[in-house]
């Protein structure tokens, strides 16, 4: 009975979409096995082409109107000698019956092995793959095809080409496409070192940004053992150049903006956050400014001591003349 539902469940489904899309119900079927693995061929040409690696094609759109709706997953074995040079990618492809002679979504990501094992290029209706490494071959499966069409080729086509002219590319990030808005979004990967690298911002705590500049976005409280900060210093203040402001400069400038100069306001905090960098530059640079008013006042205290023990010296002796005329 569950099995039956859910059968009944898939049909409606599928129903609806034909009426919302326009799309016929036979041109989305689900098989009932998966394919097995094709072998695509070596990575890599003979001794007569010197080894180079061969450029294969993956996907692309047969007929103008073709409906895709597509899971492949994609074996890149390069030389099995070496821990990294192999990877399993699994790519997303569809496109409506109504765009013609192009996809509208493709989605690239490695799934296990070292993403950077090999090299995509992307056409809005073409998808070749490439090896970055020697001495293997590449193959593919088809997991799921949801659409009555194959954007698979029939016949394996390889060239030693270099592809060019292509919509984009990658060679370790994953890749979303966006076709209909000529949008595409480099994915999080993790590097065969076990580094994650992003090349986008990162939101904790939040689905969106104020500030799209910020790399990273929390929202919530940060702990970390330690924080380094990459800062200029302030050692300027100590250059002969700078002009260290006047304590009554500082003290009209305090009256005026009841904040210290080069210091942000409370309101401007409020409103925009602390940069760390920039406000432990200037702080440094107040304790530098600070240690410059004591060691000139330092300076000025010696001096009139100086003068003080001169003329308390001078009034010494002329008391001596004095006691010696009486």
């Amino acid at each position: 009975m569950t099995q039956l539902k859910a059968g009944i469940g898939l049909l409606l489904l599928l129903f609806i979409s034909e009426g919302v899309t326009g799309c016929a119900l036979k041109d989305y079927t689900i098989p009932a096995v998966d394919s097995p693995w094709v072998n695509l061929g070596a990575v890599n040409s003979d001794v007569s082409d010197n080894y180079a690696l061969y450029h294969y094609k993956l996907l692309q759109v047969a007929a103008a109107a073709d409906p895709y709706a597509m899971i492949l997953d994609i074996n890149v074995l390069g030389d099995v000698n070496y821990y990294n040079r192999q990877a399993l990618y699994r790519i997303y492809v569809t496109k409506y019956t109504g765009t013609q002679s192009r996809f509208d979504g493709l989605e690239i990501e490695c799934t296990s092995g070292n993403p950077e094992a090999a090299i995509f290029y992307v056409y809005n209706n073409e998808v070749w793959v490439r090896s970055r490494y020697q001495w293997g071959s590449i193959q593919y499966k088809i997991i799921r095809n949801f659409a009555a069409k194959n954007p698979v080729p029939a016949t394996v086509t390889r060239t030693l080409t270099v592809p060019t002219g292509f919509l984009a590319s990658t060679q370790n990030y994953g890749l979303k496409c966006d076709f209909d808005n000529n949008v595409f979004i480099k994915l999080p990967y993790r590097n065969a070192a076990g580094n994650f690298l992003v090349d986008g911002n990162i939101l904790t705590g939040k689905t969106s940004q104020a500030n799209a500049a910020y790399k990273l976005d929390v929202n919530g409280d940060v702990r970390a053992n330690k924080l380094v900060v990459n800062t200029s210093g302030a050692d300027f203040v100590f250059d002969s150049a700078y002009r260290l402001r006047s304590l009554s400069e500082v003290k009209a400038f305090i009256r005026n903006n009841k904040h210290l100069p080069e210091i942000q306001s409370a309101a401007e905090m409020q409103a925009e956050g602390l940069d760390v960098g920039d406000s432990q530059t200037k702080l440094l640079q107040k304790i530098e400014e600070l240690t410059m008013y004591l060691i000139e006042l330092e300076e000025r205290a010696a001096t009139q001591q100086k003068r003080y023990e001169e003329k308390l010296t001078a009034l010494h002796k002329q008391l001596k003349i004095l006691q010696k005329a009486k």
